[in-house]
């Protein structure tokens, strides 16, 4: 057989890769430097023959490479091969028989990755070039007797070919391959046996020995098995800027606020809020004390815990004036007996000051609430009971404004009290003593409920205190 037979199988290749066709992108593949750093091992096996002065007889050859990406183009591969070639002229007159094993390095570029049309590739398209080293040991037989044998010997020789893989999945593909090996050196024209003379007596042309392997190849990438990794080669190099393009076209960040609670709705997880309500960065309803009930809709947003709440989120604190009113009139009580008998010395005040009550104010506000006039009136019953008593009373604030603040607010607290036992009551002035610590005194460290409070105590030598200045 002549060259043309070569020139026949490269064609074939070239025609069986033409109607390849690349689909567009759907989805985002992985391009990191994972990608880069995956190899390809592969196994091949295919039909082997030498195109020499001795028509051939069909062969077989196999081996095994390893391929790895330089980039999305180009990549670097290793191939070894070991194959039987034999030839027969016609009537058996000369016949050939020759052992072929090889290792080389070829440089592959794949040829559909020039076109960034599609996310992921179903073929890759590739033209070869490699260099080698060979040994091989040729038995030429003439007339059914041995005339000559050529023996192992190392070579170079140079490999052109091209080839197109299908993908099977991320880790599998299949690939049909035609390449021809062309040998350098004194034995470059005796792959058959015979070399090549200047013009045979036959008629046929002069040339060296040409040997063509056309092969199956089944490839598989190794990466990790936990990671869908494919080598560059099979993805296109403009997917992540086409996913990042479109991503950008149909997500478009929107600053309307459709439930206006002043959060933007790309970052609202809650698109519904009622029209007013306090929210939080996320979009979502405020809480504040955790019971369950929106603060818009509590009536006390912040309400000590450890208490049952009822539909409108207020604590249900047991009511225990009662019992306080019966312990303070009876200590009352022992006190003006001791305070009457003669000779006796002046009771200790101190285990009184425990069952006197607190006055619990809102934030920033020095409103009495109705749910205190009971303890102000028992307050009041037992210091017009007690003309001789004085009540020292102290407003606090917690730390939720600045200190000139508070102070300010802590005596508008007390005065209120001052006023309503006075004015409503009908307490005698002079047995009240107004006095005021601002935030000082807290009795649970920052903004907590029950720092905003005015305490009563009984007096001893306690004097009233002056409005404090106040703040610029």
């Amino acid at each position: 057989m002549k060259i043309y037979l070569t020139l026949v199988a490269l064609c074939c290749v070239c025609l069986g890769i033409l109607p390849a066709q690349i689909t567009p992108p759907t989805k985002q593949s992985d391009h990191t430097l994972s990608n880069q750093k995956i190899w390809e091992g592969g196994l091949h096996a295919g039909h082997f023959f030498v195109s020499g002065n001795v028509d051939f007889i069909p062969g077989f050859a196999t081996g095994v490479h390893m391929r790895k990406a330089l980039d999305y183009v180009f990549s670097l591969r290793l191939d070894l091969m070991y194959g039987s070639a034999r030839g027969e002229a016609d009537g058996n007159v000369r016949s050939f028989s020759s052992k072929w094993m090889s290792g080389s390095v070829q440089g592959i570029a794949s040829l559909n990755n020039l076109k960034w049309s599609a996310e992921e590739r179903k073929t890759n398209i590739y033209a070869l070039f490699g260099v080698g080293m060979n040994s091989f040991s040729t038995e030429l037989t003439e007339n059914g007797e041995a005339m000559s044998k050529i023996g192992n010997k190392a070579a170079l020789h140079t490999e052109v070919g091209a080839g197109i893989a299908f993908r099977i999945n991320e880790k599998v593909n299949i690939g049909i391959e035609h390449k021809t090996m062309v040998l350098m050196g004194s034995r470059a024209d005796m792959l058959d046996g015979v070399s090549t003379l200047a013009q045979n007596p036959d008629g046929r042309a002069a040339f060296k020995d040409l040997l063509n392997y056309t092969s199956v190849r089944l490839n598989y990438n190794l990466g990790t098995a936990n990671r869908k990794i494919e080598p560059l080669y099979w993805l296109n190099p403009m997917d992540a800027v086409q996913y990042d393009i479109a991503t950008l076209k149909y997500n478009q960040i929107s600053l309307s606020d459709i439930d206006g609670d002043g959060v933007v709705d790309a970052l609202d997880t809650d698109n519904n809020t009622p029209k007013g309500a306090p929210v939080d960065v996320k979009g979502v309803e405020l809480d504040s004390d955790q019971d369950g009930i929106a603060d818009h809709e509590d009536k006390e947003p912040f309400s000590p815990s450890g208490y049952q709440i009822d539909k409108n989120g207020v604590a249900q604190i047991p009511d225990i004036s009662e019992e306080i009113n019966k312990l303070v009139e009876e200590k009352m009580k022992a006190l003006r007996e001791e305070m009457a008998a003669p000779n006796t010395a002046a009771p200790d005040p101190a285990p009184i000051q425990q069952f006197l009550p607190s006055v619990y104010f809102a934030s920033s506000s020095d409103k009495i609430q109705t749910s205190d006039y009971s303890n102000l009136a028992n307050l009041a019953t037992t210091l017009l009971s007690n003309p001789e008593l004085k009540l020292v009373v102290t407003g606090f604030a917690d730390e939720s404004g600045d200190e000139g603040y508070n102070d300010q607010l802590s005596y508008r607290r007390a005065k209120a009290v001052v006023g309503y036992l006075e004015n409503t009551l009908r307490v005698n002035r002079e047995q009240l003593v107004l006095q005021w610590k601002g935030e000082r005194g807290a009795l649970v460290p920052g903004q907590h409920p029950i720092n905003r409070r005015v305490a009563f105590k009984f007096a001893e030598n306690e004097t009233e205190m002056a409005a404090p200045a106040k703040s610029k």
